[in-house]
């Protein structure tokens, strides 16, 4: 385990997202400073830092510690292949969603409500149509 190669990989990653030193600050508590002597290989981050960096950096503690994994979680964390239930199609969309930075995340979230919202709507207004065509019948 090579200190400098640790923080090398955290600062990859987090510039990889677009993240500044502030924005891991603000959403992991891990001071400027501290992260800084952490990607220049000074020190290794305590556990919980580890932990926190894996979940906001959205790559496993694997990876940061030993590059052995990629950079987006690790690819096989969904691996349902061998399920008849998921498709390919399933197994992509999972693993491209968690390459995506957690704000984008969440606005896929947020759209695929409104298109299930839209679609229960659609359903309601389809079945009162129909239950008015019962009725004059």
């Amino acid at each position: 385990m090579n200190n400098m190669e640790i923080g090398t990989r955290i600062k990859q990653r987090r510039k990889e997202l677009g993240l500044t030193q502030v924005q891991i600050h603000a959403k992991t508590g891990i001071s400027s400073g501290n992260l800084s002597l952490i990607e220049n290989g000074k020190t290794l981050p305590s556990s919980s830092a580890l932990i926190n960096l894996s979940e906001l950096l959205q790559c496993s503690i694997d990876y940061l510690l030993k590059g052995n994994s990629s950079n987006s979680e690790n690819d096989e964390i969904f691996n349902f292949k061998d399920s008849p239930v998921i498709s390919p199609d399933d197994i992509l969309l999972l693993n491209n969603f968690h390459r995506l930075h957690i704000d984008d995340q969440d606005e896929i979230l947020a759209m695929i409500e409104l298109k299930i919202k839209r679609k229960n709507r659609g359903r309601k207004s389809s079945l009162l149509e129909q239950n008015e065509v019962i009725e004059t019948a």
